[in-house]
Order: structure tokens, then C-alpha cells, then sequence
């Protein structure tokens, strides 16, 4: 089969042989030097595992000529008509953090596609695969090499996410308008509405009364037993009817870490904790009215048993959270699996039952991680959480339909510290 030709939209033919020998000879350099970079390396590797897993697909797989693109010019590709299969996918690779725009269409401006996480796909079957068969590709980037690998079957290639599952990211969504605040209640209908939801599954409720100074703010010292804590600061109105701001945070008196903050635009505040051993923390409040009184509502639930002890109480603490924070039922019983990992990317594919759910958690053990991260794909569906900068704990809950494996990608920045994770088969109900 003829190899694609690559064509700037406005090519201009140098105007002499010693211009043309110049420049033939520049791009062969830059060609030989990327090729020797660790980046490149990795570029044509996961070129060349798509390919592999397009072709395991029962696709005619071809890896085109990379592309060297700078930014603001880009290229046309053309690749060749050719009768046969119903289906032609094609892919751009870059690095990870470079960005990928495709037109396709006679026009620039017809229809636009954007790569994430360095990958774009697109798919087109019937008449409609003429339209992927003359593109225009530009960087959004300093300057970067990109692959470009096709498949032609009968059905669209399956998304190479299953084989490079470090590329898989969560789309972007827009927060939510939470509204107008609700209207201020008395202090003493507020503390109430708080213990009858407490009393509802909290194994121990505590009250006990602070009072703030003149500029509306104070502290104390808070003994916590292990367990998942929610503690709530609920202050009287000022004079007049004045209502209050609160914000408040817990800090580990012997680092001075901020363990959890709530800065919310809210009459009242709310922190939640969990921790595998008993403790002392600082509390510390302010925005209340001068002089008010300050209710501090103390709930605690007991921590999952069915935890793991490998990896010590913060691990544990950092499970339990995760589980606290999206509401999931904790597991009963032994996990199936546990994994060990330190800074940087790691790579599982832990086998599943076809019709069974799951429960993945992971908790940092030891160190400070600026980011934290966990990613899956299963069944066409991408699975994913995020941590880090204090969130410790990260979950993925989910049932399988067809798949037996799910491949999954753990990623941590910072330095010095190390995960555990368990995964736990809960029988088929989601």
C-alpha cells in the first residue's frame, strides 16, 4: 500500500536545489534527533501497542509517517482511497500534554476534533470514511512529533484506550448553581435538625459549647476516637438578627497540617474526618457574631472493619473517607486482591468476574502527594477519581458486564511516599 503524503496547506517550492538539499536535510535531523529521546521512544511505543491491539481486533493496521507539526501550521494528510472494508479508524498520538486538533472536510472550519490526553480517534464507516481520508492536523504546542496509525475492518477499531489506559482522562463537566443560601433558622432548630440526622446511623453523638471573642473567631483542642467523624460549628445570631459565616478547620497540632477546611458561604460549618487511631486536633473557627455562642456537634461512626491493616492507620483512614465521600456501602468481607506502589505511574489489569461488582479503594500510606489519581476503562465506560494536596483516598465502584479484565492506571506526583489498594468482589448486585 502506498504511505500517506503529508502536504502544508501552503507549501511554497524552494527556489533552488541547494535550498531544497537545506531543508531536506533539516527535517531528516530533526527526524534523527527525536528519534533518540526517551519521549519519542515512548511516542512510537504507544503507537506500536495500538497498532498491536487494533490488529488483535481483526483491522488491516498501518503505522503512517509521523508528523513533525509546530504550532500554528498545520497539515494536510492524505491518506489513500481505497475500496474494501466498510470502516476506516484512524489515531493521532502525541505526548500526553499536547494537544491535537483535527479538521476534516475540504474546509478548515467544517468539523474540528481535539485530542485528550495526547489521543484522538475518530472512527467513520460507509460513504461517510471518504471524509477521513484528507485531514488537517494542528499542534497546539511549542513544537511535537505525532503518530498516525489507521485501521480498516468492518467495524470501527475499539477504543485504544483499552490498550493505553494511562491515556484515559474524565471529561470535563461545569459546576453546579447551588442556588440561593437558605434562609437563617434558630440556633436551637438547626442543632436539632443536626442530631436527628446524626441519630439515624452515628454510633456516638457529643455536644459542647464554645464561645467566640470579639472579632468572632476561637479555638480549641478536640480529642477524637478512631472512627469517621463529622463535626459541626453552629452559631447563635448577632445582635439584630445578624447572621454568621462560619468557617473552620482541623490542623494536626504536632505538623501544623491543615487536615480538613470548610470556607463555604454557609451559615454554619461542617468538617469531616476520618482517622484509625485515637487523636488530639486543634479546632479552630471564625465569622461568628462577637461574643456569640458557638455549638460544636461531635458525630462519629466506627471504621469499616473489613479494611486492611498492611499498610498501617492512615491507609485505612484514607479508604475509609473514600468510601464516606461518595456514600458507598463499605465492604464485609476480606478484599481479593491487594496492590503496593510508590511515585509515579502504575499499571494493573486485574481480572473480573463477567456480571459481578466491585469495590476498588486506595489510601496513601506514607508522604505528601500533589496529585493522585486512578483510571479505568471498562465496558466502553471510563472510570475514574482524583486526589491529592490532602485528599488521601480514592475509590472506584462499578460492575462488570462483558468484560473479565479491567485495565487501570495509578498516578501519583510529589515525592517520597508510597499506596496501597484492595479490591473487593461484592456479588452482583451494583
Amino acid at each position: 500500500m502506498e504511505e500517506a503524503r503529508y502536504i502544508l496547506p501552503s507549501m511554497t517550492v524552494p527556489s533552488s536545489p541547494f535550498v531544497l538539499a537545506i531543508s531536506v536535510l533539516g527535517q531528516l535531523f530533526l527526524a534523527v534527533l527525536l528519534a533518540g529521546t526517551p519521549a519519542w521512544a515512548d511516542l512510537r511505543s504507544d503507537a506500536a501497542r495500538i497498532g498491536d491491539f487494533w490488529a488483535s481486533a481483526g483491522g488491516a493496521v498501518i503505522r503512517h509517517p509521523p508528523l513533525f507539526l509546530e504550532q500554528g501550521r498545520p497539515r494536510w494528510v492524505k491518506l489513500p482511497a481505497e475500496p474494501g472494508p466498510a470502516c476506516l479508524s484512524l489515531a493521532l498520538l502525541a505526548p500526553r500534554a499536547v494537544e491535537v486538533s483535527l479538521f476534516t472536510g475540504s474546509a478548515m472550519n467544517e468539523t474540528t476534533e481535539t485530542s485528550r490526553a495526547g489521543l484522538l480517534v475518530l472512527s467513520r464507516c460507509g460513504p461517510e470514511r471518504r471524509s477521513l481520508e484528507r485531514v488537517a492536523v494542528e499542534l497546539r504546542g511549542a513544537r511535537s512529533a505525532i503518530e498516525v496509525i489507521t485501521s480498516r475492518g468492518d467495524t470501527p477499531a475499539p477504543d485504544p484506550r483499552q490498550a493505553l489506559p494511562e491515556r484515559i482522562v474524565a471529561p470535563l463537566t461545569h459546576p453546579l448553581d447551588p442556588g440561593r443560601a437558605p434562609a437563617s433558622e434558630s440556633l436551637a432548630a438547626r442543632i436539632a435538625r443536626a442530631e436527628e440526622r446524626a441519630r439515624a446511623s452515628a454510633v456516638e453523638i457529643q455536644r459542647m459549647e464554645l464561645s467566640a471573642q470579639r472579632e468572632g473567631h476561637g479555638q480549641t483542642s478536640l480529642p477524637l476516637r478512631e472512627g469517621c467523624h463529622r463535626i459541626e460549628l453552629l452559631a447563635e445570631a448577632g445582635g439584630g438578627g445578624l447572621t454568621s459565616d462560619v468557617d473552620a478547620e482541623l490542623r494536626d497540632p504536632r505538623t501544623g497540617t491543615i487536615l480538613v477546611r470548610d470556607r463555604s458561604d454557609t451559615a454554619d460549618a461542617r468538617l469531616e474526618l476520618c482517622i484509625a487511631e485515637s487523636t488530639t486536633l486543634a479546632l479552630s473557627f471564625r465569622g461568628a457574631p462577637a461574643r456569640a455562642r458557638v455549638v460544636v456537634l461531635l458525630t462519629r461512626w466506627p471504621l469499616p472493619p473489613a479494611l486492611p491493616m498492611l499498610w498501617g492507620p492512615r491507609t485505612r483512614a484514607a479508604m475509609a473517607f473514600a468510601i464516606v465521600r461518595r456514600g458507598l456501602s463499605p465492604p464485609r468481607s476480606a478484599p481479593i486482591l491487594s496492590f503496593t506502589g510508590l511515585t509515579g505511574s502504575t499499571f494493573l489489569r486485574p481480572e473480573l468476574a463477567p456480571g459481578a461488582c466491585y469495590l476498588l479503594l486506595l489510601g496513601l500510606a506514607r508522604g505528601e502527594a500533589r496529585s493522585l489519581s486512578i483510571a479505568g476503562l471498562l465496558d466502553g465506560h471510563i472510570l475514574r477519581d482524583e486526589g491529592g494536596s490532602g485528599k488521601d483516598g480514592l475509590v472506584l465502584a462499578f460492575c462488570s458486564q462483558r468484560a473479565t479484565s479491567i485495565p487501570l492506571t495509578i498516578e501519583t506526583r510529589g515525592g517520597g511516599h508510597a499506596w496501597g489498594a484492595a479490591l473487593w468482589r461484592l456479588g452482583t448486585e451494583p
